[in-house]
C-alpha cells in the first residue's frame, strides 16, 4: 500500500507541477481511503515515485531543474555576502515548473537583506515566519529570473528543523 500512496502522490505532483509532498501524501491517502499512520510512505518513497514518474511520462519537467539551479546560482551569487545555502529537493536534483526554490540567507538584520534586494531592483515581498524550533525568520518571495525564490533570513542554522517554505496554496 505504501508504494500505491507514492505512486499517487508523484502523479498528484507532477500534475500539480509542485514538489510539496507533504500536500501530496495527504491527497493521495484521502483519494486511496488511507487512515494508517503505518501504512504512510516516508517521503523518500515520495521522491523516488516522483522522479521515476516524472522520467516516464513528463521528461520536459527534468529539464526546469537545470533552469532552476541556474536562477538560484545567479541568485546566490547576488547574495553572496549573506552566506547562502540552496536548500529543499532542488539540492537533490529534483524540481517542478511551478516549484519554488528555497535559499537560506544569513543577516544579523533582515534589513540588511532589504537593501540588498532594492539595490538588485528586484521584486519581492516578506513576510513573517517560524520554523520547526520557533525561530522566527522572515520570508522573502522573489518572482526573480523567471522563476519563484524564496529567501529565507535566519540569525543562526539549525540544519535539523530548517523546514520552511511558501505555501503553494493548494488543498
Amino acid at each position: 500500500m505504501k508504494q500505491k500512496i507514492a505512486e499517487e502522490a508523484a502523479r498528484l505532483l507532477t500534475e500539480a507541477g509542485t514538489v510539496d509532498y507533504g500536500w501530496a501524501r495527504r491527497k493521495a491517502t484521502q483519494r486511496l481511503g488511507v487512515s494508517r499512520e503505518r501504512e504512510l510512505p516516508d517521503m523518500m518513497m515520495i521522491e523516488t515515485a516522483f522522479r521515476n514518474y516524472q522520467k516516464l511520462f513528463r521528461p520536459q519537467d527534468i529539464s526546469c531543474v537545470a533552469v532552476q539551479h541556474e536562477a538560484a546560482a545567479e541568485m546566490m551569487s547576488w547574495l553572496e555576502p549573506f552566506s547562502p545555502h540552496l536548500a529543499g529537493p532542488l539540492v537533490r536534483g529534483i524540481s517542478a515548473p511551478r516549484a519554488d526554490i528555497l535559499i537560506y540567507v544569513y543577516a544579523d538584520s533582515p534589513k540588511e537583506l532589504v537593501f540588498t534586494l532594492m539595490e538588485k531592483q528586484l521584486v519581492w515581498e516578506s513576510d513573517d515566519l517560524l520554523l520547526d524550533n520557533q525561530q522566527p525568520v522572515q520570508l522573502f518571495f522573489c518572482p526573480a529570473c523567471g522563476t519563484a525564490i524564496s529567501l529565507v533570513a535566519v540569525t543562526t542554522f539549525e540544519p535539523a528543523t530548517a523546514t520552511c517554505g511558501r505555501s503553494n496554496g493548494q488543498a
